[in-house]
C-alpha cells in the first residue's frame, strides 16, 4: 500500500465533550496533509449540528478514528482514493451493524455500483434497498449530523 492515500470521512451522531476530545485526537493520529485542521472542522460541525466531513492523507484505513466512532456509537462513512495497486473504495458503519459495509467509489469520493453488481442485485431483488444505502453512505440523505450530547 502507498505511504498515504487521500481519504474522506463523514461522521455523525451524538457525543459528549470527552468524545469530542477523543475524536479530535484520533483524527490527528490518522490524517496528515489536510487543508483544514481536524479540530477546527470538527468543532465547527458540532457548533452547527452539521454533518462532519473531513479530507486528508491517510496511511491505510483511518483505524483509530473508526475505533473511536464505534466505541462512541457514531455513524461513519469513509472513501479512499484509487492507486495503481487498488481501486477507490469505502466503508460504512452505523450502530447496530455487526460489520461495516464495503463499497466501490469514484476518485471524487462518491459511491458507485458496477454493472455486474447491478445485475446481481436485480436478480436477488436487493437493488432498490442498495441504492437507498448508497445515498446514505455518500452523506446525501439520512446521515446524522454531529451533535454535542446534552448532559
Amino acid at each position: 500500500m502507498a505511504d498515504h492515500v487521500w481519504t474522506q470521512i463523514t461522521i455523525g451522531g451524538e457525543l459528549d465533550r470527552e468524545g469530542i476530545d477523543a475524536l479530535i485526537e484520533a483524527l490527528f493520529d490518522d490524517f496528515h496533509g489536510y487543508d483544514q485542521s481536524p479540530d477546527e472542522a470538527l468543532l465547527e460541525a458540532v457548533r452547527n449540528s452539521a454533518q462532519f466531513m473531513f479530507q486528508g492523507q491517510c496511511s491505510g484505513d483511518p483505524d483509530i478514528t473508526v475505533a473511536v466512532c464505534k466505541a462512541r456509537g457514531l455513524t461513519y462513512s469513509f472513501c479512499f482514493d484509487s492507486h495503481a495497486e487498488w481501486d477507490a473504495g469505502g466503508k460504512y458503519w452505523t450502530p447496530g451493524m455487526a460489520m461495516h459495509e464495503e463499497f466501490s467509489c469514484s476518485s471524487a469520493f462518491r459511491p458507485v455500483i458496477c454493472l455486474k453488481e447491478i445485475g446481481e442485485r436485480l436478480a436477488d431483488g436487493s437493488l432498490a434497498r442498495h441504492l437507498e444505502d448508497v445515498h446514505i453512505w455518500s452523506g446525501d440523505k439520512h446521515f446524522p449530523a454531529l451533535k454535542l450530547r446534552e448532559a
